[in-house]
This record gives C-alpha cells, structure tokens and sequence, in this order.
C-alpha cells in the first residue's frame, strides 16, 4: 500500500551483504521502498568472517548506534548474525514501540516472514536416493544455532531415517554459510578415513559451488564421481557448470513483504504476526539431471566480464587509496586525500564520523609516544554521546558538519530535500570500534529506481583495508591536530 508520510524511515538491520542471500532480500526491500516514497537506513556488519571474536565485537558495534525510537519501522535479517545480537536488540526495539519484521528467525512477539526449508531439503535428499540410488551422502551444514539450518539438516537426517541409512556424525560438516566451508568441508572429507561419498548434500549454493571446485581440484568430478546439491539458486548456482540442483526461495518476495508489513501495520491494519513462503526444489546437472533455465549465454557474458571489470577497478582503487592514505602524516592530509577517494567510490554522500574522544588514546611521554592507551577512555561497545564529522559530502559538495548527538544520527543523515534516500552504516574500524562512517550508493537519492547494492570491494575500499590501517597509522604518530 502506498505511504503518504515522505519522512517515513526504516530501518534494516543486516551483516554480510557480499552474499547473495542478503543482496536478493535487500533488493525486494529497495523495490517496495521505491514505489512506496519509504525511506531505509541500512547498519551494515561483516560479522563472522575471520572467527576472531574482537573483530566481531567491532564489526556488530554498528548495532548500537541507531536510535529506534526516531525510526517508524525495523527490518531485521536475523539469520545473518548471532541470536545473542537477535537477542540484544529486541528489548530496545521493543521499547521505541515501532513494528518490526524479523526475516527467516522468530524474534519475541515482532512479525516474522520465513520460508519452509524442511519440504524442500526433504525432496532434494529423496531425489538423489531414489532417482540416483546412492546410500552414502554427507551434509555441509550453516552454522548449528541457526534456525533455518537446523531445519535443514533435520529434513535430511529425517529421510535417512526413512531409508534406513546411518547417520554418521563424520559425514557432517559444521559451517558457517560461508562458501570457504565448502572447501573446508572437503578437506575434511578427504582427510578422514571414510570412503568418499556417493553424494553431498550442501545447506546453501556458495558451499555446494565452493565444494565443487575443490573435488576437480582434487581430480574428482560433479557429477560424474560424486552428486552435489545446493540451496537458494542464486545466480551463480544457476550458470555454474555444472548448474546446481538447488532449492528456490522467494527471497526478494520476503523483503518486499517485510517492508510491506511495517508500511500496512503504520496505516492501522491488523495484520497476521507470522508469514511463511514456500520454497521449490530444482533438479539440475550437478545431481546428474538435465540442466534447468539458464541466463542467456550473451547476458551471462556481459554479467561476468562486468563484474570482473568492477573487481579489478575497485582493487586498483584500494590499493592507491592505501598507498596514498598511509604516506599522510597529519589528519588534515588524510581527510584531504580521503576526498579524493570519496569521489572514485561514487558515492552521492558520504559522513566520516569519529568517537569525539578517538584522539585521546596515545599517550605522550618526554621522549615521545609511549604506543600505550588509557583503559578508561577505550570504548569497546556503543559510541561516544557526541560524534565528531570532520568530513561530509552530499550536494556534490564537501561540508563541514562539525559535530553531533550520537542519538540525532537520524536527523543528521536524512535531510529535507530528499525524495527518498538509501542510507548505508558501517563501523570502520574494527579492533577498535572508535570510527563509522555512512555512504550512499549514487542510484539511491532522489530516485524512484532500483538501488544496486555497492560491490563488496568499494565496502572494503571505504571500510576495512586503507581507512581503517590509516586511521591506525595516524594515531600512532604525533598529530598536527587534536
């Protein structure tokens, strides 16, 4: 239903937007926003991705900066980070009494939309048991306390049951999601002293394709030696040769219908506080089947070579940014060629925000800096009450935004003139959560387009590699200004 309110704002709470599974949900939430004058504020984490617990507790510190209350509607894609965070999240989103939409986790009483994952599972384990006859077949799993997962897992060992086929605990994988498990899974397979199996069943496609490679790296073919089978039937499970058997979800379906939720519950509806889509097995090549619908060969081709274009370019800016950045011995020499930098990324805006107290950590001695920091003054969780903004960028000019409430993020980002606006929240820093910055993608102001999500490589360009060692470098140094 159409929004009659140009300052309604929601928020979307999300981690690891490099994969497909986020990108496709976000991209239902950016139709209906488009259409429906919403405006969406995105705090972003990579949470999960190093197993380092201090770079996480950076990472998720993101979560701590919105305040819900100024928000008219929360949107959580809870199964991209812990239910510790879930957890943590709901009081406070509960306390601003906005609606919210958990996607594929059940979080308290808010609305939640989720996909049937046990049907579908089920289906592909009966197919490569009936229609391929094979009896011994593994598993790679996500991560074990996460819903979906879970369900997942329990339709294949169910059918296991069914067949009267063992259900050996060497043969599952314990992973993360990640398409670096899939390499790890067969690894371990590999390395153990059971037979190899006749199939493996993969609990999404970026494991399944990650898997696959690594058996031709191993002189074992799909699906020739060894049947495969992934989940989602993301883009690449569908023109990876060979195409994946996989199962089809409906996920920009529950992104637009999560923003849909918030909009309709806004208007005063009563609305049903659980909705679940159902999803569809497809049969394909990597279980020995014939190949389902592929793009057409000439637009896979642009689709690639673009991407690899966009990889390379977003690479070589990275490594001139790190160049350039790390030969700055003042803050004002990093800012200035911080805005160089802002205008390669094309982003329409851009706001560096700092702790108000980030400088105060060295310690200066007679002979110089010590390199050691003051305890007390270390913030490791939330931000400061004010933020600092030494550089601003939005009407293709550069401001200077002086300073802030952490709590008025809302009204700092989202101003008047827009139509309506796609704001994207990051920590910068992540060992030591001192910095965010906020950047929008260009389609994303003043348009009533579909919002492309930036590559993973412009995330790491703003975000890990230069700003953040940078930003390092230069608090290791005497600074010409505090």
């Amino acid at each position: 239903m159409p929004n009659t309110n140009p300052e309604f704002t929601i928020a979307v709470i999300v981690s690891g937007i490099d994969e497909e599974y986020q990108q496709s949900i976000l991209r239902g939430i950016h139709r209906y926003a488009a259409q429906h004058n919403v405006s969406i504020a995105h705090f972003i984490a990579f949470g999960g991705i190093l197993a380092n617990p201090k770079y996480d507790q950076g990472e998720y510190n993101i979560y701590e900066l919105p305040n819900f209350s100024l928000f008219d509607g929360v949107i959580l894609l809870s199964n991209t980070f812990s239910g510790e965070l879930c957890e943590s999240l709901y009081p406070r989103i509960r306390k601003a009494g906005i609606p919210a939409v958990s996607i594929d986790r059940e979080l308290g009483d808010l609305y939640y939309i989720g996909i049937h994952n046990g049907p579908a599972m089920e289906q592909i384990t009966r197919h490569m048991i009936e229609q391929h006859g094979v009896r011994r077949i593994n598993f790679i799993s996500g991560p074990d306390s996460n819903t979906e997962n879970m369900e997942r897992i329990a339709a294949f060992t169910k059918v296991l049951q069914e067949y009267d086929i063992p259900i050996e605990p060497e043969r599952i994988f314990h992973g993360t999601f990640r398409a670096k498990d899939g390499r790890r899974a067969i690894e371990y397979f590999l390395r153990n002293n059971q037979k190899m199996p006749e199939a493996i069943v993969c609990a999404n496609d970026a494991m399944a394709i990650s898997a696959v490679l690594t058996l031709e790296e191993n002189g074992i073919h799909c699906p020739e030696d060894i049947l495969v089978s992934g989940f989602d039937n993301i883009y690449n499970a569908r023109n990876f040769s060979p195409a994946l058997t996989t199962v089809e979800r409906p996920l920009m379906q529950s992104g637009a219908l999560a923003c849909e939720v918030i909009c309709r519950h806004a208007a005063g509806e009563r609305l049903e506080r659980v909705t679940e889509l159902n999803a569809v097995p497809i049969f394909s090549e990597s279980c020995g089947c014939a190949a389902g619908e592929k793009e057409d060969i000439t637009v896979y081709k642009k689709h690639s070579f673009q991407n690899m274009e966009n990889i390379h370019r977003d690479i070589s800016r990275n490594n001139q940014m790190s160049c350039s950045l790390v030969e700055c011995d003042s803050f004002e020499e990093y800012i200035t060629a911080l805005k160089s930098f802002v205008l390669k990324a094309k982003c329409e805006e851009f706001y560096l925000c700092l702790n108000d107290n980030w400088h105060t950590k060295q310690l200066q001695s007679e002979d110089g800096y010590t390199g050691q920091m003051l305890a007390e003054t270390y913030i490791t969780h939330g931000y400061s009450d004010r933020m600092i903004m030494p550089l601003a960028y939005y009407g293709g000019q550069f401001h200077n935004d002086a300073s802030f409430t952490s709590a008025e993020i809302l009204g700092t980002f989202f101003r008047q003139d827009r139509i309506r606006s796609i704001v994207c929240s990051a920590t910068l820093r992540a060992f030591t959560p001192r910095f965010t910055y906020t950047g929008t993608p260009r389609s994303a102001i003043a348009s009533r387009s579909i919002i492309s999500v930036p590559t993973p490589v412009r995330w790491t360009i703003l975000r890990r590699g230069a700003c953040s060692n940078t930003a390092t470098s230069i608090l290791s140094r005497p600074l010409t200004r505090r």
